[in-house]
């Protein structure tokens, strides 16, 4: 877990330099508004985490890298980002989420905006794998 917490505490959603935190791993990570889907959620990795852990089992970085979902719980970044197209918002940001507020678009938040949850996180995969050999 160590890349992805020192990936996410560089980025902009992490630790602020006066060591304020942006946003937190459930804010991102965990659905958002079903209180049933959001236990299930934290039950299921728990249990992945913790067999992974004490089973010592071999974590293939590059498949979980092409397999990765990054939108799957865009609603954590729409709590923060509600008015795309707020009246003072600057015009190239009004532009560029045009699409996105009309729903014309099938591209999400982290299509544009990759690194914000975690700077540079497949290089550290990448980096994780090389290491381990896979």
């Amino acid at each position: 877990m160590k890349p992805f917490y020192d990936t996410w505490e560089s980025s902009i959603h992490g630790k602020t330099t006066k060591g304020v935190v942006v946003a937190e791993c459930v804010d991102c990570h965990l659905p958002q508004e079903d209180v049933l889907e959001i236990v299930f959620t934290k039950a299921h990795s728990g249990v992945k985490d913790y067999i992974s852990h004490y089973t010592k089992a071999e974590i293939n970085w590059n498949e979980r890298l092409t397999n990765h979902k990054p939108d799957k719980y865009e609603k954590g970044c729409k709590k923060c980002h509600k008015d795309l197209d707020a009246p003072g918002i600057p015009l190239k940001a009004f532009k560029a989420h045009r699409r996105y507020t009309l729903n014309e678009t099938e591209k999400s938040c982290t299509s544009c905006h990759s690194g914000v949850g975690h700077a540079n996180l497949i290089t550290a995969i990448k980096k994780i794998g090389i290491k381990e050999g896979i």
